[in-house]
């Protein structure tokens, strides 16, 4: 009975996953338009037909060129191997070993082997001969140069930017070049009066080179400047002092 319902649940599983898996899917059907990757038109088939024709030649025509020079170094070895040997032939009754190109010319051999090697260098110059796939113009076109003529006369982009919408601003830029002094930047509470103010002696002045149009650096450099600043409590008690040491010294005096 178990084996029963579990043989049922199983078949009933497979039977369900059949059903989905060929179950057709839903949705739109593709349509081919312009740019459609396999819309092909008959005049590229053409084209493409007329290249594979034309590989297909080029390679029988390379490949009967190396069949005949294989043809031509065949004979070629074979006129070698029969001078090897044959060498030794009589001249004028005398035994001689001749050399090739005299062995050549004796047996009247030496216009077909010239003519083997002729068209041996002729086919392997054919071999070799490699096509111009693309040609490289590193010159600059007409409509390039004027480009560049016209970019070098053509208005800045701070020359032709508007400015007058600025606030306070008469579509003019004022650069300042120089340095700020530097008492400007001070706080107005650091001033000092000449009177509290006590100054330290500096220096001598540098003087400028008589050789150079530049000034030249001293070598030892001037002194900086201490200022120093008494508070009013100090000062009314050296003024208290001084009006006692007049007092004292006028007692002196009358006695």
């Amino acid at each position: 009975m178990l084996e029963d319902i579990v043989r049922n649940h199983v078949e009933d599983r497979q039977g369900r996953i059949e059903k989905r898996y060929h179950q057709r899917k839903r949705g739109k059907q593709a349509k081919p338009v312009g740019e459609y990757i396999h819309n092909v038109s008959l005049e590229e088939l053409r084209e493409q037909h007329t290249e594979d024709i034309n590989a297909g030649n080029k390679a029988q025509q390379r490949l009967q060129l190396r069949n005949l020079r294989s043809f031509v170094i065949r004979q070629m070895k074979e006129i070698r191997d029969e001078w090897q040997k044959k060498k030794e032939v009589i001249v004028n009754g005398v035994k001689k070993r001749l050399q090739f190109k005299q062995w050549l010319e004796h047996t009247g051999k030496d216009v077909k082997y010239a003519s083997y090697d002729a068209s041996r260098a002729e086919i392997r110059s054919q071999l070799n001969k490699k096509e111009d796939f693309f040609m490289i113009d590193t010159q600059l076109a007409p409509e390039a140069r004027e480009a560049i003529r016209k970019a070098r006369f053509a208005d800045k982009p701070l020359s032709s930017a508007d400015l007058s919408r600025l606030l306070c601003s008469d579509d003019t830029v004022d650069f300042t070049l120089t340095q700020a002094p530097a008492d400007q930047d001070e706080d107005e509470d650091n001033d000092l009066s000449d009177e509290d103010d006590l100054k330290m002696p500096s220096s001598p002045p540098c003087l400028l080179d008589r050789e150079s149009s530049l000034p030249t650096i001293p070598l030892t450099p001037c002194l900086p400047q201490h200022h120093s600043r008494y508070d009013d409590a100090f000062i009314n008690r050296m003024i208290e002092e001084a009006e006692a040491l007049e007092a004292t010294q006028a007692l002196y005096d009358k006695q």
